[in-house]
């Protein structure tokens, strides 16, 4: 049964044997005649020289020549996107998709799910089809909406999980005392 998850990397394997090599990185290693056949193949004698003098200006200007150091992302003007960039991954490891990913056999053993395999698989469709259904969306909203939307829905999420978690446990009138006061004082 283990096995089973090796197949998609076999296949990537095999069919990686009939693709081309990359007429882009063909012309950074230097290999410019390699890199006009490939084009030629691809997209036609028409498109050579425009694609590989594009080919060409990126590999000189890529950045990779730039004296940089990693401390350089500590000071001003990229500090302030590592650091969103930072607590974003924290907040994912915490409150993302992992949790789920980590305790899903466990969840679906307790609802009455008798195979793991087949509760695996249903978190993996559905976390495909989330990821297929971000992709469209990333797309047609953009990432600051889906982000901020997506951690909106989370927050919402995580309030009715203590809520039920406060009713499972009876403690329920605790709570609405405490929101009670919390609104008229």
């Amino acid at each position: 049964m283990l096995y089973i998850a090796s197949i998609p990397g076999i296949l990537v394997a095999l069919g990686m044997q009939f693709a081309v090599d990359s007429p882009r990185w063909l012309c950074k290693a230097g290999r410019i005649n390699d890199a006009k056949t490939v084009v030629r193949e691809l997209w036609g004698a028409s498109e050579v020289d425009s694609a590989i003098e594009e080919f060409q200006s990126v590999s000189k200007n890529d950045g990779s020549d730039l004296a940089s150091r990693w401390s350089e992302i500590l000071e001003e003007p990229h500090s302030r996107v590592a650091f969103i960039g930072g607590t974003l991954f924290v907040l994912q490891q915490f409150a993302g998709i992992n949790g789920v990913l980590y305790f899903s056999s466990l969840t679906f053993q307790k609802v009455g799910v008798e195979s793991s395999a087949l509760a695996s698989l249903f978190v993996g469709l559905t976390n495909f089809a989330g990821a297929l259904c971000a992709l469209y969306l990333i797309d047609r909203e953009g990432r600051q909406k889906l982000l901020i939307g997506s951690y909106l829905g989370m927050v919402s999420v995580y309030k009715m999980f203590i809520v039920s978690c406060y009713i499972e446990k009876g403690e329920i009138e605790a709570l609405d005392r405490n929101s009670v006061s919390i609104h008229n004082g």
